[in-house]
């Protein structure tokens, strides 16, 4: 069974994986991973119990998937829930609730974010992105990563949130309907919308 101290090795060693994937296999990293989690997880040890899981696997191919409405009828962590720095939520447009996923540091999200991008080949930039930011949408892990990537490309995060009484639009938006200048065709926009 693995500990979890306030620097844990298991995040440093997958931050070192996501920087270079080629360092380790997955069947080095993610039978650590699932030993740590089955062991801190209650609710996860049981799924995997009820699959015949134990917590020692050989292959990351032998770890069950949990399935999407795990993450909306489980308190899915393996920390304290005093610890919990952000919790992302995921639409609700099913009508079934909102799936969560809690998180003791943002460290690993925000370097699989960067790295992601970076080794995916993806320009960097320059794009415009009308998202909510995430002061407006922090529950929305889509607006989190989009600021991610703003902070490391040339990604321009715009804003437009619907809210229960209308649009709100950050100062970027509105100084463009108050002055309109061209956008070079060179220029890729992405749109984000989020449901209410």
């Amino acid at each position: 069974m693995q500990e979890m101290p306030d620097d844990s090795p298991l995040e440093t060693m997958v931050q070192a994986w996501i920087r270079q994937p080629e360092s380790r296999s997955f069947d080095e990293i993610l039978p650590q991973l699932h030993d740590f989690h089955y062991f801190h997880n209650a609710p996860y040890r049981a799924f995997c119990q009820s699959l015949g899981v134990d917590s020692l696997v050989a292959r990351w191919r032998d770890i069950p998937c949990v399935p999407q409405s795990g993450f909306k009828h489980a308190d899915l962590r393996s920390f304290p829930a005093t610890e919990t720095v952000q919790t992302f939520r995921t639409s609700g447009t099913t009508g079934e609730g909102f799936g969560q996923h809690h998180f003791r540091t943002l460290e690993v999200y925000e370097t699989a974010v960067r790295e992601g991008w970076r080794h995916a080949g993806l320009p960097s930039g320059p794009f415009l992105v009308i998202a909510p930011h995430p002061e407006e949408a922090p529950h929305s892990s889509l607006s989190h990563m989009l600021a991610t990537l703003a902070a490391t490309t040339r990604l321009s995060v715009s804003c437009g949130l619907t809210l229960a009484g209308g649009w709100t639009r950050c100062d970027t938006v509105a100084g463009w309907r108050a002055k309109p200048r061209p956008l070079s065709d060179r220029v890729p926009a992405v749109f984000s919308l989020l449901a209410s």
